[in-house]
């Protein structure tokens, strides 16, 4: 399982959750920055890109460099991903009332 991360470089507080991110994960980690405010299509095409570019052959997890991270998150998302291991996995959801 390999992860990268987009990063808001122009914010100045991202700075300090991204580290606290790749402290969190470890290993070998992409970070795409953003210099500057950029739409999704964007940076996230960017990540993707970057992501498949640079692990060919391995499962990636895509991340914003402000989220919050379970302490387990990685055996989590290990586990998902042994479970269906063709098809891919969104964390994300939009969904009103998911939260509750």
């Amino acid at each position: 399982m390999r992860f990268a991360i987009a990063h808001a470089a122009w914010l100045p507080d991202r700075r300090r959750t991204l580290a606290r991110l790749l402290n969190q994960l470890g290993e070998e980690v992409l970070v795409s920055a953003s210099p500057g405010p950029e739409h999704a299509s964007i940076w996230a095409r960017r990540l993707w890109e970057g992501g498949a570019r640079a692990f060919p052959d391995e499962h990636v997890c895509f991340l914003n460099d402000d989220v919050l991270i379970h302490p387990e998150f990685r055996r989590v998302v290990e586990a998902m991903v042994e479970a269906v291991p063709e098809e891919p996995l969104s964390l994300h959801t939009n969904v009103p009332g998911a939260e509750h």
